[in-house]
């Protein structure tokens, strides 16, 4: 699920075998509207503050509780990291070092190695896959404190069922807890791996068995309990129903839950055949599924790495669709915005809480994304209106309320103007100028603003008499037919001719002259009418 710089042979090895197709590129977005919201884009550091100014080293999981505080497993600082809905950041377990290490206890005296997944249950704790240590940790919260322990595996690569540390584990990338508190394993790696694990409390013990895949074999194949097979599963959610979800290579297979058996099918992409195409099951492509989360609805959102996307899987009927929320296939960047606008490095997991919010750990950019479940899709349009009219500035949204919207004129904020439409009656020259408005979405957090779109007033313009210099020289002089000069000297033309004929009239010239300004009167100085008997002009705005 989630892939550090220093991890990036595992994921390169998983995909030896696939089929490369030509089949990149989108047309077709969903968008969500993607801002940093903590981290500092190639900062690679463990400083704990406010946004920017704090900072990750390629961070792995994420995770969002009740409270929609976000949990990242900041995988090269060995840290688990807490960032408050206000954007603030702190180290809640672990400590920076060159290698890590395998200590449980209390605050930063725990140690970890590039712990890659993490998820959190109801009562607030975290579970922790520490992927190069080869175990599951607990860090329960404990007054301000964070205390750590080890609940399953012992430190030792293998793929043995048992209780507590008999149980063994090769690389688990990530970890997803139910309802019942019981946590299920991608365990990924060579030695023991490709299966998908479940961890059930007992009293005070943990129980681990596999529920799905064959240790150590790896494959393709649907079916029920050790007859599945996969090839590298490195991501695994849970929906409402209790039904998992696994990102494996480039497939996304369901297990659901029949009496005390699990039955794998792939429901959207092949694990060996790569590409960014959006489509229904089978048809669509994904190029490398590192991160995984379902919302209430049943869909199911998708980390696609090195396709740099963010996708959504949703169920119609019996299929799967697939779409594309943001990014741009295979371009990489640090672009905030909606839809292809927005850019990704790497981005390794994915975390939704309860407004529909996306959180992404964009790995290769050391930051976390946050995705608003919302986009403007249409921007208020740059346009002209004559004096005395009416004129309508609007936006229109892909995504769910509840909206407010706050149109602003020339940066300050229009009194009773909160609608998805700005209707201007009667406009008057007073009226030119540039506008916007900010898109609030249910979450108070998620603020949205438009391009600026440039209103112009248009008031017929008036041609005062003109004067003969000396040398020949006319100079025209002219102003709006309300006293007043126009909004934009750039949009008006003055064009010269030496007759009227009678009839359509095509050949009127563009005066090249520079307007300037004299005691508010536009001046143009004409210098081709020099020994012409008679010219004529006219005043053209634009």
């Amino acid at each position: 699920m989630k892939i550090g710089i220093l991890l990036v042979p595992y994921f390169l090895s998983a995909f030896a075998f696939c089929v490369p197709v030509t089949a990149f590129g989108q047309t077709n977005y969903t968008p969500y509207t993607f801002i940093t919201f903590a981290g500092s884009p190639g900062i690679y550091a463990s400083n704990n503050g406010v946004a920017s100014a704090a900072s990750f080293n390629h961070p792995g999981g994420v995770a969002v509780d009740v409270s929609n505080n976000v949990y990242v497993a900041d995988q090269n600082n060995h840290q688990i990291r807490k960032i408050t809905p206000d954007g603030t950041v702190t180290i809640i377990a672990g400590s920076t070092s060159a290698s890590g290490g395998f200590v449980d206890g209390t605050n930063t005296v725990a140690r970890f190695v590039n712990p890659s997944g993490v998820t959190v249950d109801s009562a607030g704790n975290l579970f922790v896959a520490d992927l190069n240590n080869h175990v599951i940790r607990k860090i329960s919260p404990q007054g301000t404190n964070w205390v750590t322990t080890t609940i399953a595996g012992n430190g030792s690569s293998g793929g043995a069922d048992g209780t507590n540390k008999v149980a063994r584990f090769s690389w688990p990338h990530d970890v997803v807890v139910d309802s019942a508190g019981n946590i299920f394993v991608a365990d990924q790696g060579l030695n023991g791996g490709y299966t998908i694990r479940k961890i059930t409390p007992v009293g005070t013990n943990w129980v681990v068995t596999t529920i799905a895949g064959q240790a150590g074999v790896r494959g393709t194949a649907d079916g029920t309990n050790n007859t599945a097979l996969f090839f590298d599963p490195e991501s695994v959610t849970v929906d409402m129903n209790g039904n998992l979800f696994v990102g494996d290579a480039c497939a996304v297979r369901e297990l659901v839950p029949v009496g005390t058996n699990w039955v794998v099918t792939t429901i959207a992409g092949s694990a060996t055949n790569y590409g960014t195409v959006d489509g229904t099951n089978g048809a669509a492509m994904f190029y490398s599924i590192h991160g995984l989360e379902t919302d209430g609805a049943g869909n199911v959102f998708v980390t696609d790495t090195i396709g740099q996307l963010i996708r959504k899987v949703a169920p119609v009927g019996t299929n799967w669709v697939v779409t594309t929320l943001a990014g741009q296939p295979g371009m990489h960047g640090t672009n905030n915005g909606a839809g292809s606008a927005a850019q990704f490095y790497w981005p390794c997991s994915v975390a939704i809480d309860i407004f529909g919010n996306l959180y992404v750990a964009d790995s290769g950019n050391s930051t976390i994304r946050k995705g608003f479940p919302f986009a403007i899709t249409n921007q208020p349009v740059t346009q002209s209106a004559p004096i005395g009219t009416n004129a309508t500035l609007a936006v229109s949204l892909f995504g769910s309320g509840p909206f407010t919207y706050q149109w602003f004129f020339g940066g300050v904020a229009m009194s009773n103007q909160n609608n998805a439409a700005l209707i201007l009656n009667s406009v008057q020259r007073t009226n030119s100028g540039s506008y916007s408005v900010v898109v609030t979405g249910a979450d108070t957090n998620d603020v949205v603003t438009s391009s600026n779109a440039v209103l112009r007033v248009l008031v017929a313009p008036v041609m005062l008499s003109p004067q003969i210099l000396n040398g020949g020289t006319v100079r025209l002089q002219f102003q709006d037919s309300d006293g007043g000069v126009p909004f934009d000297l750039n949009s008006l033309e003055v064009q010269w001719r030496t007759n009227l004929p009678n009839g359509m009239d095509a050949v009127w010239q563009s005066l090249t002259s520079g307007f300037y300004l004299s005691n508010g009167i536009v001046v143009i100085d004409d210098t081709n009418t020099i020994n012409l008997p008679s010219c004529f002009y006219r005043v053209v705005e634009h």
